[in-house]
């Protein structure tokens, strides 16, 4: 049957419209069943981001190093829908994130609303820049192409896990996808247009204004105006050169306009964002995460290494990614099928792949590595995927017209079904996604890092069943849960009366008044490694039977521990209190004594106006007249992170004689500017008498329990 000009000229929109609409309905639905442990930073920023524009105070739309502009104006957007009075019911910025719900429900608002709000702005703009990107692909790949590569990254879990959060790394993946898909359309074009370098440009801006690791399209674009001037056959080497030049300089002046106009913080003064930013990757770099990494087996701290995004990646693809990659592979190795590709689509091959390198590499040389900082090349991995797919199918399918027009389709058809039904087997939690053609959720977890919050929505809901108690009724007894790491999930899933803590105990009073215990599988794999603030406590839970346990996948990802049968820990015997503040910005959190190490855990309560680097010393200090005196001060120095809810651990070695009679001393603990060397004031627990240095307890708080506890029941 002949297609009449009508529908031909109608075929490519309703293509685009269904795209975007599988894009938007994967990512849009399930939004209230998980919240990450990031995204509370992120609205924080958000309302923080806000308020600063619309009170004109500008250059506090510097937010954090990442730096996350357009999150944050996505966010903007949930705040205007969701909570339109926050600029006017609070004139100043929020320096603890953590207590953006705070601010919330003091306005009567529920934090889950406000953050789900948030998050559907961000995946209208995610939604633009998808469509954006598939008319770019038509023009550099065809609809063939495009229809697939749009297809496997909707469907990709690994990338709707992400394009849900309020978070950077979703929308730092298709900006970036599109800045390169920009970028390659402008280079392959038959002659050479000021549009399509301004277009990226832009997108190129767009990228780096999320994650700062965006700047890598800079490299790749310097890098593909020199290989078009060495290998171009266009005119002379001089006239190539000056082409180059003006395009470069296009593409630069795009970018730069963009930046400048979408993130305010510069247009009262760059230097302090620049400054910040340049410091904190630079420790990114150098030092790793602050916490433990879980990999191969192992619990690394700093770098996990060379083969950790090799194999983190491997475990992230999608089925249609993992069987494309290779057929794709297959068609670049076999003469045959790669001279059948048109030398425009090898070259927008080329560009894309130098993308990838340029920024797999770049990750690779930070100390500090996730999974989740390479999605980007994970998309890039997509579209050329979709290459190999379709064109292994044209090489192999049967050259008679008639058979491969009705072959072609069935087969794209049962593949993209099949990849359908793996992805929603995911749901909702599409971040717990791992290869199944390695195994899946369950034999990745040996394997790679887990626990992002997921399964803490279930353990709340069985929590909200449990007590008897609904969120909103008023109570005079609420329950209290502690959870190990941060409460932040919690504080969204289970709102007023419940009082939710983080997981730490100072004393057998705190546990007798708490009534749920929840550990999630980030904790739980880290317990044992010293020293560890939350790990006494969830070693000293492993011998009891958890009331509740939230399995996904195979996999153990929370556990609930109902606390009015267990009995306190041994350690826990006294009131005194670790919570000693120096100056109004840096907090003790915690003391653990293991072996030879003292273990001071410190907490900063603000984001700016810190020195660079803070000196601690101890010293032990005889509780008695007949305990003998430790000649000998202990001193190390570490440099605080801006922003609370981060914990730096301070580690001293201490002699094996006094690490045995610990409990006959208390720890006198000063902390020094390392810039200026003046001691800061320290101040007792709810006091506003300041002391020359905190004297406490050496076991004040959670320290490491005995090897075999007295009258504990094994599970």
């Amino acid at each position: 049957m002949l297609h009449s000009p009508t529908s031909n000229r109608w075929r490519w929109p309703v293509t685009l419209a269904l795209l975007t609409l599988l894009y938007l309905v994967l990512r849009v639905t399930d939004l209230d069943q998980l919240v990450t442990v990031d995204e509370p930073f992120w609205l924080a920023r958000s309302a923080n981001f806000y308020r600063a524009l619309w009170q004109g105070d500008l250059a506090y739309t510097f937010q954090h190093a990442h730096p996350g502009v357009t999150t944050m104006w996505a966010g903007m957007v949930g705040y205007w829908v969701a909570a339109p009075g926050y600029v006017d019911a609070f004139d100043t910025n929020l320096d603890n994130v953590f207590n953006i719900h705070q601010r919330l429900r003091e306005m009567g608002l529920a934090a889950l609303d406000v953050l789900i709000a948030a998050r559907l702005a961000k995946i209208g703009l995610q939604a633009m820049l998808f469509l954006l990107s598939l008319v770019l692909l038509r023009r550099l790949f065809g609809v063939g192409i495009t229809v697939v590569a749009g297809a496997i990254i909707a469907l990709d879990p690994f990338l709707i896990a992400h394009d849900q959060l309020l978070q950077i790394d979703g929308l730092v993946t298709i900006s970036s996808l599109a800045a390169a898909l920009a970028l390659a359309d402008a280079v392959t074009r038959d002659r050479w247009d000021a549009a399509p370098w301004i277009v990226a440009g832009a997108l190129a801006a767009i990228a780096w204004l999320t994650r700062i690791t965006g700047l890598a399209l800079i490299g790749v674009t310097g890098l593909v105006l020199l290989i078009t001037v060495l290998m171009g056959r266009r005119g002379t080497l001089g006239a190539r050169l000056r082409t180059a030049t003006r395009y470069g300089t296009l593409w630069l002046t795009a970018a730069l306009i963009t930046t400048i106009a979408l993130w305010p913080a510069l247009w009262t003064g760059p230097e302090r964002a620049v400054a910040f930013m340049r410091r904190y990757v630079a420790g990114a770099v150098a030092e790793g995460h602050e916490g433990p990494i879980y990999f191969m087996g192992d619990l690394h701290t700093g770098d996990p290494g060379v083969l950790f995004y090799p194999v983190s990646m491997l475990w992230r693809l999608s089925v249609a990614s993992s069987i494309g990659l290779v057929l794709a592979a297959v068609s670049l190795a076999v003469p045959s099928i790669r001279r059948a590709l048109p030398a425009r689509l090898l070259r927008a091959i080329g560009i894309l792949l130098l993308f990838a390198v340029l920024y797999l590499v770049g990750m690779a040389l930070g100390a500090k590595k996730f999974d989740r900082y390479v999605l980007p090349v994970h998309a890039v991995l997509d579209v050329i995927a979709a290459i190999g797919i379709v064109a292994t199918l044209r090489w192999a399918l049967p050259r008679r017209r008639s058979i491969a027009r009705v072959a072609m389709p069935i087969v794209l058809i049962a593949l993209l079904l099949a990849q359908t039904l793996v992805t929603l087997g995911h749901r909702p939690y599409y971040l717990v996604a791992y290869n199944p053609l390695l195994g899946g959720a369950e034999a990745a977890e040996d394997v790679v890092r887990m626990g992002y919050g997921e399964g803490t929505d279930a353990a709340a809901r069985w929590i909200i069943e449990d007590s008897g108690v609904r969120p909103g009724q008023e109570i005079d007894d609420p329950p209290v849960v502690h959870i190990s790491g941060a409460p932040a999930p919690l504080h969204y899933l289970l709102p007023p009366p419940f009082m939710v803590d983080p997981g730490g105990f100072r004393t057998a009073e705190d546990w007798e008044v708490t009534d749920y215990y929840v550990v999630s599988i980030q904790q739980r794999r880290v317990r044992e490694w010293p020293p560890n603030q939350y790990g006494p406590t969830i070693a000293y839970l492993q011998r009891f039977e958890p009331a509740h346990t939230v399995w996904i996948e195979g996999v153990r990802y929370a556990d609930v521990w109902d606390l009015s049968e267990i009995p306190s820990p041994p350690w826990l015997t006294g009131p005194a209190s670790c919570e000693w503040q120096f100056e109004p910005w840096l907090q003790l959190e915690n003391v653990v004594i293991d072996g030879e190490i003292i273990a001071l855990w410190f907490q900063t309560l603000t984001a700016v106006d810190l020195p660079g680097r803070v000196v601690v010393t101890v010293d032990l200090v005889p509780r008695t007249l007949n305990t003998p005196a430790v000649d000998q001060t202990w001193e190390a120095t570490f440099e605080p992170r801006p922003r609370r809810g981060l914990v730096t651990d301070v580690m001293l070695e201490i002699p094996p004689l006094a690490a045995e009679a610990t409990g006959d001393y208390l720890l006198e603990i000063t902390v020094h500017d390392g810039e200026t060397g003046e001691s800061l004031p320290a101040y007792p627990p709810n006091s506003s008498i300041s002391h020359p240095a905190a004297v406490i307890g050496s076991r004040c708080a959670s320290g490491v329990p005995d090897a075999n506890p007295a009258n504990v029941p094994s599970a």
